[in-house]
This record gives C-alpha cells, structure tokens and sequence, in this order.
C-alpha cells in the first residue's frame, strides 16, 4: 500500500471521526433541548389547566387547552373524577422516562385532596429524533465517500514534493552525485529532508572520491615493486650471470616483496578495523602499553642512536585495548621512522578521557599540506617523509574513528610533529 493511498484513507478516516462526533453532538444537543421545551410546556398546561377546571363538576373549562399527546386526570381523595388518559397509558409505561413525563399538582381545598396529574407522550418526540439520528448517520456517511477524493487530492499535493525528489534520485549515480537537489525557500519538513539529503551526497561524493584515489593510489604502490620485480627476474633469466650479478637481483626483489608486504599488511589492517569496532571494551594500564609498543623498537633505537622517552603515570583506562595498541603503535612507529634523535610519548589521564601525545624532533610537515596528514597514501613531497608508504597515519584516522577518538595535528616544539589523541570515555 502506497504512503499517498495511506495517507488518504487516514485523512477520510480522520473526517469521518469529526463528522461523526459532530452528528453526536447536534443529536445530543437537539435531545436535550426538545425534552426541556416539552417538560416545560407540560408544566405550563397542567398549570393552565389546574388554573381553569372548574372543581365543582369537575369539568375543565372552555378556556382549557390541549394537545394530542398530552392527557391529565383529576382525583379527589383518591377518586378519578376527570381522566383523558388514553388506554395504553398504564403501567410499566407510565414509569419509562424516555417514554413519557408526568408533572403533578395537589391542592386541599375544602377539607377535599385534589391531585391533577399531567402526561406527555414522548412518542412523536421519538420519531422525530430517530428521523434526524438517521439523517445524520446518512451525512455522515455521504460526507466520508465525498472525503475520498477530496483527501486523494489533497495527498497528491502534499506529497507532491516528495515524488519530485524521488525522480531526481533516480538519475543519481556514482559519478553524478554533486547533481544536488534544489532547497525550497519556505523552512518546513520537506525542506529539513532536502538539506539532510544533499549533505549525505556530498558526505557520499567525498567518500568515493576517497575511495576513487585510494583505488588508483593502491594500484600505483602495488605495480611499482610488481614492476620491478619483473625486470629483474627477466633480465636475470635472460642470460647466465654471476653469482654476484644473481645475489644484486634476489635483494631487489626481496627489497620490492617486502614494499608488497608491508603494503598488503596495512591494507589488511585497514579491513580489519570492522572488527576492532566490534571488541569489548576493557581496563587497561596505559604505561605499560605503551612499554610494550617501545620494546618492539629496542632493536632499531640502538641501530639508529634514537631514544623514545615514556613520560605517563601507570593509571588505568577503560576501552578498546587492541585499537589503543595500533594507535600508539603506528604513531610511535612512525615518529620513531622521521625522527632526528628522540620521539617523547606521554598519556594524561582527564576527569571524562585520555590523551596521548606524541612528539618528534624530525622534519615535520608543512602548514600548507597539514590538513591532508591521514589520507590513505598521502607522503609530504620532497623530504624523507615521502619514503614511507603513506599508510600509517591513515591507519590511525580509521582506529580513532572506531572507537570516536579525535585526532589532531601540529608542528611540535621539538621542531617536528605533534600528535594528540583524545579518546573518550566507554
């Protein structure tokens, strides 16, 4: 079922209720007012009529006035010595107040009891009002027929709007997704729809533009080494070398199957961070995480004369471990790679979070490409820092997103990058 037949039948539904509610109560409103009229008119006759019978012979007088459904009988000390009441004016019927109503009068007079009792049939009353409540039942129902149509076009209107959004969608595709749908002018729920809708196209068009470079970047690391790779094996097979020529050859295409490795590895990690979202969160000491990381390094640190220095108090923290570890392992790592002489590491613990902050006295990046450090191959041209695989750093921006953790960039005071990391509460 279509949201415009829905939206229909729920419009003529939504009529039929008020109409109905309205019949009940001009029903109720012309009951009310008809049974007051006819108790009050029967007070007045039977006063009228108390007024002019004429008690001696008990007869009423030729002033005396009445009406078809309205019958009085006059007793004196018990005796009926007047009555109009017709046959079927008896009890039980005397006694049902939606049928009838009575009004009484006594007087003594003349050591005598008079008693006049009046009664109206309501018979007529009756008929008149199933009549109406028929004829209103009947508006009721015409008035919903005559709402179908009325309520179809109205949600034809209504959602009007929206079946234009849905045939600009229509042509969207991957390539096309700057075609952006024009905003209303007026400030209403459709126009909140159309600005969320383009902000998640552009959100999109972003994401696959990332995703386009990734592709093509990906593809360019990848057929470099495979490039050379393959020279080298076809030039070594093309004709005997020697041993030496042979050994020159196998270490550039272990050099190049390395590169493929350690590209392969950070790509991997990069589609593993599904499940990093998905790991239960834990406490943990910080310090002697980040320990661990500086041990993995203790070899290189004597190799290269660098030294990592951990300044953080052994508190404890509560959170995602595993995304904590390749965080602080890939910016120690890669501080540790661009570094000069020293890389300092210190975790703070706050009152709502924990931040690490990491420091190096390398070359740094320059302001103008600062705000491009995280994108998946991105290396800063013409330094040292282009040697790497533009990976690492992207592989920090997707752990602090799994886990919500911001991530900010600037030039250190050693002379060359600051990182912080703000990781929020579990």
């Amino acid at each position: 079922m279509s949201i415009k037949f829905r939206f229909t039948i729920y419009l003529s539904i939504g009529f039929l209720c008020l109409t109905t509610l309205f019949a009940i109560v001009v029903y109720l409103q012309v009951e009310r007012r008809l049974f007051t009229e006819a108790r009050a008119s029967l007070v007045t006759m039977v006063e009228h009529e108390w007024k002019y019978i004429n008690l001696q012979d008990h007869q009423p007088t030729r002033d005396s006035t009445h009406l078809e459904n309205v019958y009085f009988r006059l007793t004196t000390d018990g005796k009926v010595v007047f009555n109009t009441f017709p046959e079927y004016l008896r009890e039980p019927l005397l006694s049902d107040t939606t049928r009838v109503i009575q009004h009484r009068q006594f007087e003594d007079r003349d050591g005598k009891f008079y008693e006049l009792n009046g009664v109206m049939d309501l018979g007529p009353t009756r008929t008149y009002l199933s009549t109406l409540r028929k004829a209103l039942w009947l508006g009721c129902i015409l008035a919903f027929i005559l709402a179908l149509p009325l309520s179809f076009g109205c949600a034809t209107f209504l959602l009007r709007p929206f079946d234009n959004l849905s045939r600009k969608t229509r042509d969207l595709t991957a390539e096309r997704l700057k075609a952006l749908i024009p905003e209303p002018q007026h400030k209403d729920e459709y126009a909140l729809l159309v600005r969320s809708f383009n902000s998640l196209l552009l959100r999109l068009d972003r994401s696959f533009s990332l995703v386009r470079r990734f592709a093509v970047n990906a593809s360019h690391e990848f057929r470099t080494p495979i490039a050379i790779i393959t020279a080298q094996t076809e030039m070594a097979l093309r004709k005997e070398r020697t041993p030496e020529e042979y050994q020159q050859a196998l270490k550039k295409v272990d050099t190049q199957a390395k590169s493929l490795h350690a590209i392969s590895h950070m790509l991997l990690s990069l589609s593993e961070l599904e499940n990093m979202e998905e790991e239960e969160a834990k406490t943990f000491f910080v310090r002697e995480t980040l320990l661990r990381v500086s041990n993995t390094l203790s070899s290189k640190l004597a190799a290269n004369r660098k030294k990592i220095s951990i300044s953080s108090d052994d508190f404890e923290f509560r959170g995602k471990e595993g995304v904590f570890l390749g965080i602080a392992n890939n910016l120690i790592e890669n501080a540790f790679k661009y570094s000069n002489s020293e890389v300092q590491v210190r975790a703070v613990n706050h009152s709502d979070s924990m931040a690490l902050y990491i420091d190096d006295d390398g070359q740094g990046i320059p302001e103008n490409e600062m705000h491009r450090v995280g994108e998946p191959f991105f290396r800063v041209s013409g330094s040292s820092m282009s040697e790497g695989y533009g990976l690492g750093l992207a592989l920090v921006s997707a752990y602090a997103r799994a886990v919500r953790a911001s991530v900010s960039y600037k030039k250190s005071d050693l002379g060359g990058l600051s990182v912080v990391v703000r990781f929020p509460p579990v």
